[in-house]
């Protein structure tokens, strides 16, 4: 199981996006290139609203991209096999 995390900052954000992962320890990736909308992964998802959320299972295929709240560890005990 890992967590990673797009940002969808731009550039003149980003000493808020380190003080903000650094202030609440995220131990998770943060994956960061500047663009804001345009980035990468914001585009091939197609991305028009934050947060975004996917669950990728062991096949790399997106099991989920809309689990919340009690569905959201549902689905992760069942990606798990728990």
């Amino acid at each position: 199981f890992e967590v990673i995390a797009i940002s969808l900052d731009g550039e003149r954000d980003r000493r808020k996006l380190e003080e903000f992962v650094r202030a609440r320890d995220l131990p998770w990736p943060q994956h960061y290139d500047g663009r804001g909308w345009r980035n990468e992964f914001a585009q091939k998802f197609a991305i028009s609203a934050i947060p975004a959320m996917f669950l990728i299972d062991r096949e790399c295929r997106v099991a989920s991209n809309n689990a919340r709240g009690h569905q959201l560890e549902a689905e992760v005990r069942r990606l798990l096999g728990l």
